[in-house]
C-alpha cells in the first residue's frame, strides 16, 4: 500500500503559525509530509521558524523588495509546481488568503491533486477590502476539494465536488500548544498595542490613522506600543507624519511568543490585521479593528471588541467605550467563537477519512 504523502505550503508568519499545529498532528501520527516555505515574508518567517524550531523541507526564498502580488504569484506557482512533481503528494494543504496560498492551491488544482483550504469561507463582501486577500480567498475556495471552515458563520454552500466542515481556527490550537510559557512581561493597564499594515490603506487612510494615534497619545494617559510592520510603505508614512512622542513606543516585529505575551498583558489592541482579531478575542483583550468591515464578525460584539473608522476619526471615542465595557463581565460567555484548540486533529481526521473512500 502506498504511503500517504501530504504537502503543506506557507509563506507568511500567520500562515506558518496556523499550519504548525497541523504539522505537529501529522508528526504524532507518523504521516509523511513536506513543508514548503515560499519566503513571502522573509524576515518575519525566519524569526517565526526559529522560534518554533521548525525547518522547512524546501525553502523557496522567493520574496524580493517591494515585489508585486502578481509577480510573486507567478514565480511561486512555477516553483511549487516543480516541488509537486518532485515530491508527488496525495494531498496539498494551504492556509488563509495570501499569494503563497493561492499559488499552492492553483498548483495542486492544475496537477489534479486534492487541495484542502484551512480557514476557508471568510468574506468581507468587498472585493477590494482587504486587497488582494478577499479576491484570493474566493479563488482558493473555488479550486479546493476540501474546505475547513473556522466558524459556523464562515460556512459556505459547497459545490458538488467539494467537502467542508467547521473545525475551528488553528490559531487557537497554537495558543493552546504554546500556553504556559514563562514570561517576564507584566500587565500594563495603560499599554495599547497597535499594528497597522493593510495594503489598501497606504494611499488612503494610514496617514490619518497614524496622525490620530499620535494625537491621542499626546493627550491621554495611554502609552501606544506600535509594532512596525516590515513593509517599507509603513515606515515611509510614519516618517511623513513624524510618528514620535513620549507616549509612543515603536518596536520591530517580535518573536511570536513574545508578541502574544505582550498582547495578553496589554489593556487593548488596535489593528487592521485579520489574524490578530482571532488572537485578541481568544485572549479576551479589548479590540478595535481599524477597518470598514471584517470577515471575522465572530470576533466582534460592538462593545469591547468593535470596528472603528480606518482613518482614526472616531478612535478616541471607540477606545474609551471599549475599555469601559471591558470592565464589565463578558456577555459572550466562556466559549471561544474560534474553536476548542483541536482543529488540527479534526483536519487530519478528515483527510484520512476522505482518502479511504
Amino acid at each position: 500500500m502506498k504511503k500517504l504523502r501530504i504537502m503543506l505550503v506557507a509563506g507568511t508568519r500567520p500562515e506558518i503559525l496556523k499550519i504548525y499545529p497541523i504539522i505537529i498532528e501529522l508528526r504524532e501520527r507518523g504521516i509523511d509530509y513536506a513543508f514548503i516555505s515560499t519566503g513571502q515574508q522573509r524576515d518575519l518567517v525566519k524569526q517565526t521558524l526559529e522560534s518554533l524550531k521548525l525547518v522547512p523541507d524546501v525553502d523557496l526564498n522567493l520574496m524580493l523588495a517591494n515585489q508585486s502580488p502578481e509577480s510573486f504569484l507567478s514565480s511561486t506557482l512555477n516553483k511549487i509546481t516543480g516541488e509537486i512533481e518532485s515530491y508527488g503528494p496525495d494531498f496539498i494543504i494551504v492556509q488563509g488568503d495570501t499569494s503563497s496560498a493561492l499559488a499552492g492551491a492553483l498548483a495542486g488544482y492544475l496537477k489534479k491533486i486534492p487541495v484542502g483550504h484551512v480557514e476557508a469561507g471568510l468574506r468581507s463582501h468587498d472585493l477590494y477590502s482587504p486587497f488582494p486577500e478577499e479576491g484570493f480567498r474566493r479563488l482558493i475556495d473555488s479550486v479546493s476539494s476540501f474546505l475547513w471552515f473556522p466558524t459556523e458563520n464562515s460556512k459556505r454552500v459547497l459545490e458538488k465536488d467539494q467537502f467542508g466542515i467547521v473545525v475551528g481556527n488553528t490559531i487557537v490550537d497554537m495558543l493552546r500548544i504554546r500556553a504556559g510559557q514563562e514570561s517576564e512581561t507584566i500587565y500594563d493597564p495603560n499599554r495599547i498595542l497597535v499594528t497597522l499594515h493593510r495594503r489598501e490603506s497606504f494611499e488612503t487612510t494610514l496617514e490619518k490613522a497614524l496622525t490620530q494615534i499620535k494625537k491621542i497619545a499626546s493627550e491621554s494617559e495611554y502609552e501606544f506600543t506600535f509594532i512596525e510592520h516590515p513593509n517599507p510603505n509603513v515606515r515611509k508614512m510614519m516618517d511623513k507624519v513624524g510618528f514620535t512622542g513620549s507616549k509612543l513606543k515603536i518596536l520591530k516585529p517580535l518573536p511570536y511568543l513574545e508578541f502574544i505575551e505582550l498582547m495578553s498583558k496589554s489593556r487593548a489592541v488596535i489593528t487592521d490585521s485579520g489574524g490578530l482579531q482571532e488572537e485578541a478575542r481568544s485572549l479576551r483583550v479589548p479590540l478595535l479593528v481599524m477597518r470598514d468591515n471584517t470577515e471575522r464578525m465572530e470576533a466582534l460584539n460592538s462593545k469591547q471588541y468593535r470596528l472603528t473608522n480606518p482613518d482614526g476619526s472616531e478612535l478616541r471615542e471607540d477606545l474609551d467605550a471599549a475599555l469601559s465595557f471591558s470592565k464589565e463581565s463578558d456577555s459572550s460567555g466562556d466559549k471561544n467563537p474560534f474553536g476548542d484548540g483541536y482543529s488540527a486533529r479534526y483536519i487530519v481526521d478528515g483527510i484520512l477519512e476522505s482518502l479511504k473512500k
